[in-house]
């Protein structure tokens, strides 16, 4: 398969995916559920909403603009990486099978590595309209219901440290969610590295720039490659979070992608 068959194959299957997906978002909506799959309905529509964003900024798609086919796989490796960040919560909340016990302290604790974060922030702006005594009550009210949990007692005096500090938004390592997902942790590492090359504009980003017609916005067959790379590991999670949304609410797999999406072309 040459460059330009990879690249518009890539295209049509993300393109499929994230049709389905937001068929299958629209068809979740609105119900009475349970806290995991609540919060994996609301994980799953910001996955569908960043592929589309993803797909805005690639040529060839029927998102892009039409102005100018403009070639940028460091706008692009950045949105797969959210795509896979958002995947990652959607597994840790929605889908991961844990006791009430865990999945409520798994809750708590994103919530006050939240609450945590949002007080250095505004903190950090010098803002005058924030309360950091509403922040830090709802601090201490989190980690009371968090050391309430028979679960965070079988964690290691370290861990607790850092989760009553606010320091961990998860439980679990990146490496632990890929191996509980059954994923290539090795693959995924070396995939997710050469993105955030890109992502955090570091060497590899802007290296050899006239030799391969690269990060020059300019259509090139090493932009094509990688943009293609890019959304095949994007479509994944994708895929995997839609069949997975499907387990969730039983009646999901006779619902199909029927149109395209309102406002396509």
């Amino acid at each position: 398969m040459n460059t330009d068959e990879r690249y518009r194959n890539a295209i049509r299957k993300i393109d499929a995916l994230i049709v389905e997906a937001t068929h299958v978002s629209t068809a979740a909506a609105g119900r009475s559920v349970p806290d995991p799959a609540w919060w994996a309905c609301l994980l799953y529509t910001r996955l569908c909403v960043t592929g589309i964003s993803l797909l805005s900024l690639v040529p060839g798609s029927r998102f892009a603009g039409r102005v100018v086919d403009h070639y940028d796989f460091s706008a692009i490796a950045s949105l797969t990486c959210n795509v896979w960040e958002c995947y990652f919560v959607f597994f840790y909340l929605g889908v991961d099978a844990t006791e009430g016990d865990e999945w409520l302290t798994r809750l708590h604790v994103l919530q006050l590595h939240d609450c945590t974060s949002r007080l250095k922030m505004f903190t950090e702006f010098g803002s005058d309209g924030a309360d950091p005594s509403g922040f830090q009550a709802q601090a201490d009210e989190l980690r009371d219901r968090i050391t309430s949990r028979a679960y965070f007692g079988t964690l290691s005096e370290r861990c607790r440290q850092h989760v009553l500090r606010g320091d961990n938004a998860l439980l679990l390592s990146q490496d632990e969610l890929l191996t509980r997902m059954k994923e290539d942790v090795g693959f995924f590492c070396g995939m997710y590295r050469f993105l955030s090359f890109h992502v955090h504009s570091l060497p590899v980003a802007f290296y050899r720039m006239a030799d391969r017609e690269q990060g020059r916005g300019v259509e090139s067959d090493w932009e094509k490659d990688n943009i293609a790379m890019a959304l095949e590991f994007g479509g994944h999670p994708i895929e995997r979070a839609t069949r997975e949304m499907r387990g969730l609410f039983p009646d999901l797999p006779t619902i199909l992608p029927t149109a395209p999406l309102e406002g396509s072309t």
